[in-house]
């Protein structure tokens, strides 16, 4: 073998080891990858994963592009229409993955429905309702709303056709496929689409608007249960079912009135939607209400009759969308609302006015411990009025009412956000708004509400059942019960009597006068004319818009309009006070709020990122949430305007490691018997 050196002295140059064989290289690789496999592993995935994503982020653009002649496909089942995400956090996480891409809220369907009516490349929307399961294990045709969110639809759907009346038949057809009706409810929102195909084995059950109410007290008699009921007033019907073995006559008349005034708005709106098509049948388009009217007496109706009247466009098949769209594109709804925001944010010019609204949603029985309960819904309200980009406050509510201390928080809470924050809060009624949830809202700078939404029962109603010993005796028990003072005021056997009734009574009258003022002043009745309107009556949206419990008829959109309009006027009276320049006031005359162009949603509480949503599911009572986003004087104020029996159970639980459980054990303790006796607002 040649040295090296030598060879170089000798003028030559080494010559290299021979290059390894093709399989010598793999079986080292493979070797080398062998010995670091993890993080061959990981980077071999990281890879894997990015070029995925890149794929789905190409196609997802791609699928994002709104194309000119655009059919909107929008597939509803029951609960595929939701107020509020409460879906948790396995919800949001499938929802942004595009797993239950069928789920929209009920804001984005109106707003989406409300830009496409103003977007010249959209030119239908085709509607599928689809058999959803039901626990029974039987699937339900129904969309699952109810009458006044049903009315919101219908009115951005009337929007949205309104391109058809502008540019012929070709813009703004909307389709309504199902194979039957299992509700009213859904027809009433297929009467306001342009054609509604039923299955030809379909029906229609169109009977009526009406109410079933079962009542308790004989089976209670029977089993050794009384049960003692307090109702402020003659209206507060809530607890009857359990204390009166038939309807009170002024429930009935109070029922009756509500029941009458729905189903003449549903016949009206109904004959309006199918006018053109009723008379296309022969009957003339003026007697249109007459002849729903007298479908609802001979209903149900089989799909062929329904067509014969003209109540459906067709009794046909759909075995796919693209039968109606044709060769032109479909793009699901909520992925059109998402690519139609994100145009319009990109293309809003810089500098441009805009108003932020924060909405806060109260959905469901307001109470002190579920989730996200009082709680929860007052820290949206205080992290929207600390938000320096926002400028009013929707809240918008569905809800019947429920625990008293709860609600007052949640009304201490919007009066907090006007006064000290001086943010505009404007109500928004969905389907209800009564009790306990007209007390939290009572006092907002503005009230819309739809007709069908049901509101009112100012009242409060208290109920204690009492067990017998006779139903002790059925059971075989006995109950023996030892008292250190005489108070029987929380035993669930022996009834109120002589001062501890009086004592009972006496605050459940103070919770109705503390009610009826906060109406009179929220509303402007005078203590006189507050009580037409209170005594536990329940109104229609319709009734409440006349008799001033309401201030307008219209929807979310229209509310979150209204409230940016406020917070217009608010910005240029901060900044000008009370004397703007004559340029920004011509700017603020001009500006007018729309959703679809200048208007900013912001929903509360937000979830910036993984580890609130987690934060928020494990977080522990619903006091420590309102500890965790408040500074103490915003605590002391709060505390100051609730309920002053529960002000000793939230001291407790804020210094408290476990505050759900101490705030219980004070309330047992200590406070009224909001819990015992189910003392409420609804």
């Amino acid at each position: 073998m040649v040295d090296p050196g030598i060879a170089n002295e000798q003028g030559g140059a080494p010559k290299p080891p021979p290059p390894p064989s093709g399989g010598r290289l793999v079986r080292r690789s493979l070797g080398l990858l062998w010995r670091h496999k993890v993080l061959a592993t990981v980077v071999l995935g990281a890879a894997y994963a990015n070029y995925r994503f890149q794929s789905a982020k190409k196609k997802a653009r791609a699928s994002n592009v709104i194309s000119s002649g655009t059919v909107l496909t929008w597939p509803i089942a029951n609960g595929s229409i939701f107020e509020a995400d409460d879906g948790g956090l396995l919800g949001k996480l499938a929802r942004s993955l595009s797993l239950s891409s069928n789920k929209i809220s009920m804001l984005d369907a109106l707003v989406a429905l409300e830009m496409a009516a103003e977007d010249p490349r959209v030119e239908a929307l085709a509607v599928r309702v689809r058999t959803s399961p039901t626990s029974s294990g039987q699937g339900s045709i129904s969309t699952g709303l109810g009458i006044a969110q049903t009315q919101e639809l219908r009115e951005a759907l009337a929007r949205f056709q309104k391109k058809e009346e502008q540019h012929g038949a070709a813009k703004g057809r909307s389709y309504f496929f199902v194979d039957s009706f299992d509700d009213q409810i859904t027809y009433y929102l297929a009467a306001a689409f342009s054609d509604i195909a039923v299955h030809p084995a379909g029906y229609l059950p169109l009977t009526g608007i009406s109410s079933t109410q079962l009542y308790f007290k004989d089976l209670a008699d029977k089993l050794g249960i009384d049960v003692h009921v307090e109702a402020r007033k003659d209206y507060k019907s809530v607890v009857a079912p359990f204390s009166k073995s038939h309807m009170p006559e002024k429930h009935r008349e109070n029922v009756m009135s509500i029941l009458e005034c729905l189903n003449a708005t549903f016949v009206g709106d109904v004959a309006a939607s199918r006018g053109a098509e009723i008379a296309a049948r022969g009957a003339p388009a003026a007697s249109a209400a007459g002849i729903v009217r007298r479908a609802m007496e001979e209903g149900p109706l089989a799909a062929p009759d329904a067509l014969q009247l003209g109540l459906v466009t067709a009794n046909d098949y759909l075995f796919d969308v693209q039968s109606v769209a044709g060769s032109r594109k479909t793009m699901p709804l909520a992925k059109y609302h998402s690519a139609r925001s994100a145009e319009i944010k990109s293309g809003r010019p810089a500098g441009a006015e805009a108003a932020t609204v924060g909405v806060v949603y109260l959905i469901g029985g307001i109470e002190r411990h579920s989730y996200p309960g009082a709680g929860g819904v007052v820290r949206a309200l205080l992290e929207a009025a600390k938000d320096p980009s926002v400028g009013s406050i929707v809240l918008r509510i569905d809800s019947g009412g429920g625990d008293v201390i709860a609600s007052d928080t949640i009304g201490a809470a919007v009066d907090r956000v006007q006064d000290k924050y001086g943010k505009p809060v404007v109500a928004s009624y969905g389907n209800v708004s009564a009790s306990g949830a007209y007390y939290a809202s009572a006092t907002c700078k503005r009230i819309f509400a739809s007709p069908g939404t049901i509101t009112g029962s100012i009242g409060v109603a208290a109920m204690r059942p009492i067990f017998t010993r006779k139903l002790l005796g059925y059971l075989g028990t006995n109950v023996e019960e030892l008292y250190t003072i005489d108070n029987r005021s929380n035993s669930a056997f022996t009834a109120p009597h002589g001062a501890e009734l009086d004592r009972y009574r006496k605050s459940i009258d103070q919770i109705y006068a503390t009610f009826t003022a906060r109406v009179a002043k929220g509303r402007g009745y005078s203590d006189e004319d507050v009580e037409s309107v209170a005594q536990g009556r329940i109104f229609t949206g319709t009734q409440a818009l006349s008799n001033g419990l309401v201030d307008e008829m219209g929807g979310f959109t229209r509310a979150i309009e209204a409230a940016a309009q406020m917070a217009c006027r608010r910005h240029h009276h901060h900044h000008h006070h009370h004397q703007p320049a004559p340029a920004d006031a011509g700017r603020q005359a001009e500006f007018k709020a729309d959703i679809t162009r200048n208007v900013l949603v912001k929903e509360f509480p937000e979830e910036k990122d993984l580890a609130q949503l987690i934060a928020r599911i494990f977080d522990d009572g619903d006091i420590s949430r309102l500890a965790s986003s408040s500074t103490t004087e915003d605590l002391a104020a709060l505390l100051d305007g609730v309920s002053a029996a529960g002000v000793s159970a939230a001291v407790a639980a804020l210094f408290s490691q476990n505050p759900r459980r101490l705030a219980e054990q004070s309330m047992r303790q200590n406070g009224p018997r909001a819990e015992s006796d189910d003392t409420r607002f609804g």
